[in-house]
């Protein structure tokens, strides 16, 4: 029989686990939602910017200069997303960090439950405590980033023309 994992012996004592993670589930869902909406939003208006440049491009070719054709295209696909991506590995940086602390502090508030757990025979014990919740939540943040990125990508190669992708062509780094 499959062993269940019990996140109440992860978080310190009467905290209220469930209703964190929850919180951080509805915050990461509104939050990943928003950061694609704003990467669609220039992703689409920086396309149809280039888009009208290179067919005023393609009406005058005798016009354009030489060294206009290397400017007609969109930005590479990590400098668009860049700027919006990268709102959830530094969430979940600040979460560990931050996370972990608060519960550092929460063991040496009131009754001293820190003491009692240190005399506990396992001495994993006040450290899981104090950073397994911390690490679960960093874990979410760079699962979202890793699902928004991948969809984010998608979105760039599928919608883009071949003849705006940058010079590079189709590579993920660009």
């Amino acid at each position: 029989m499959a062993r269940r994992l019990d996140l109440s012996r992860c978080a310190p004592p009467g905290h209220n686990w469930r209703g964190e993670l929850q919180t951080l589930a509805l915050a990461l869902t509104g939050g990943t939602a928003l950061l694609g909406y704003l990467f669609g939003n220039a992703y689409i208006a920086q396309r149809e910017t280039e888009l009208s440049r290179y067919r005023i491009y393609a009406a005058f070719p005798e016009r354009m200069a030489a060294d206009h054709v290397s400017r007609v295209g969109l930005q590479p696909f990590w400098a668009l997303a860049g700027r919006y991506l990268s709102v959830l590995p530094i969430l979940g940086l600040l979460l560990l960090c931050f996370g972990a602390a608060a519960k550092y502090l929460r063991f040496h508030s009131g009754a001293r439950s820190d003491y009692t757990l240190r005399r506990l025979p396992d001495p994993r014990e006040y450290r899981r405590r104090c950073l397994a919740l911390p690490a679960i939540e960093a874990a979410l943040c760079l699962l979202a980033f890793a699902l928004l990125t991948g969809v984010c990508y998608w979105i760039y190669l599928q919608f883009t023309p071949v003849e705006l992708l940058p010079p590079v062509g189709r590579r993920f780094w660009g």
